[in-house]
Order: C-alpha cells, then structure tokens, then sequence
C-alpha cells in the first residue's frame, strides 16, 4: 500500500448554481478541508496537485501543502471543458518538468464531502489486489422499481411504464467522489471508464454531490444528525 499515487483535485471558479461552493462552511470546515481530511485519513502514500483557475483556490491548496504549479488555463476552465482534458493538462505538465508520473491516478472532486479516507484506501486495494483491474469508480445503486418509472411517448403527451422484470436495485451510476486508474491506461484510452473497470459501491448518503443550494442544505442536515447522534 506504499506504491505513490498521483491525486489530481479539479477545482473551477465561478460556480452559478452554488456561488463559492468550495470555501462554503459547516462546522468551520469548507470542501477543501474535508477532502484534505479524507486524504490524511487514508493513510496512503498520496502526492496531490490541485488544478484550479481561482487564486482564492491557489492560496488555500497551497495552506494543505498540495502542489499547485500553474494556473489552469481559461480554455480549460469553462463549464464545458472536459475533465480528461484536464487531466491531461496536468499529466502533460509534471511529464515536461519531471520526465515521470506515478503508476495510479485518482481524480478527488471537492464535491464529495461524505467520502471517507477508508473508501479512498478500499479503492486503491481494490486495484492493487487484481493486475487485470484497470480502473476503480465509487457508485451508488439506483433503489427503484422498474414498476415505478415511466417513459414518456414520444408526440404525444401519455406515459407508459417500462416493461422489465428486474429491480432497478441492482443498476449502478456513478456518483462523482472517486475515479482511481492506472496512469498508462488513462493515457492510452483517454477515458475514466476503460474496459476493465469495477465498481465501489457507496450509499446514498455517502454519495452527496455538492451542486446547487439544495445539495448543501442536504450536507447540513445530515453533519447536524451526525453530530447528534454521537454525543
């Protein structure tokens, strides 16, 4: 478990949805702070480099030692810039100025504050534990009936149920908190999502994303139902 892995954390300014989501706080500790927590907390050998257009960003990465050696460019700081050019932006760099990256890739988005450093640890043994795994991603199941969903007709303004047999329960999306890959795959197929990749199956309440008023007032509640039941 002591193989280094190279932690890339995206990080846009200008959020619309959810204005300064990533220094919001609850209980004096922003997103940032808890993925840094996540991080120490999985006790694993973990070089991180944030990638951000936001100075405000720079700063605060910089204050939990995270490298932070450039400023991303605007051409990949819209809303539509994919995250896998992104990531190739940074591979690219640390290539140019040290000839190297590390074996695994793991891609932690600010927006998963209920991730654990233990789900972190679970993936990285997930994938050292099998050589043919190429690619570990957190889930979360979709808990609904077939029954229960409808498909809307195409013209016309009618529904119809879909016609399956199985649960719903057994259908896996994924939910954003991690993507872990092995770096020369990642190069070679350009994608989170090659061949061989298994999934880490999160709850629901561990899958929160961070997006919009809603998602944070969500986070809220549930810290302050922690809090409560640990006293």
């Amino acid at each position: 478990m002591n193989k280094p892995i190279l932690a890339i954390i995206p990080a846009r300014k200008g959020s619309k949805r959810l204005p300064n989501k990533h220094v919001l706080e609850i209980n004096k500790k922003n997103l940032i702070d808890m993925t840094a927590d996540h991080i120490t907390d999985s006790k694993l050998n973990i070089r991180v480099v944030m990638t951000t257009d936001s100075e405000q960003l720079i700063r605060l990465g910089k204050q939990k030692k995270w490298e932070v050696p450039y400023i991303r460019p605007a051409s990949l700081s819209t809303p539509t810039a994919s995250t896998v050019a992104v990531i190739q932006h940074t591979l690219k760099h640390l290539k140019t100025t040290e000839g190297m990256v590390p074996e695994l890739l793991l891609l932690l988005q600010l927006t998963s504050p209920l991730r654990t450093g233990a789900i972190i640890r679970d993936a990285v043994e997930k994938i050292l534990k099998d050589p043919n795994v190429d690619a570990v991603v957190s889930m979360r199941r979709i808990n609904i009936p077939t029954a229960n969903i409808f498909v809307e007709c195409p013209n016309t303004a009618s529904y119809h149920p879909i016609k399956a047999d199985e649960s719903l329960r057994d259908f896996l999306v994924p939910n954003g908190a991690i993507y872990l890959i092995r770096t020369n795959v990642f190069e070679k197929t350009k994608t989170l999502f090659p061949k061989n990749t298994i999934p880490l199956v999160m709850s629901d309440e561990e899958s929160i994303d961070i997006d919009t008023a809603t998602d944070w007032a969500q986070l809220k509640a549930i810290m302050i139902e922690k809090k409560r039941t640990a006293k």
